[in-house]
């Protein structure tokens, strides 16, 4: 479970460049596909969506991990 939830983590914050980077309207990767600016704002988006859904997760399920850990410490003295 801890390496599901540091494999989120790390995904999460490696999505945080491609929000970043598909938010200009003058970008080069406009100018380099051809693509609109709906486009781009189109993959903004979900990316964005994406990474919030992966903290979300990390989020979760570390704090079920440190449930779990204050459980098994309140049962052994």
């Amino acid at each position: 479970m801890r390496y599901a939830a540091d494999r989120t983590g790390v995904l999460s914050f490696a999505n945080l460049p491609l929000v970043w980077l598909f938010a200009g309207r003058n970008n080069i990767f406009i100018w380099a596909t051809g693509w609109s600016f709906g486009t781009f704002n189109l993959f903004h988006r979900h990316i964005a969506w994406i990474a919030t859904f992966q903290a979300v997760a990390h989020t979760l399920i570390y704090l079920v991990i440190m449930y779990q850990s204050m459980l098994l410490a309140s049962t052994y003295p």
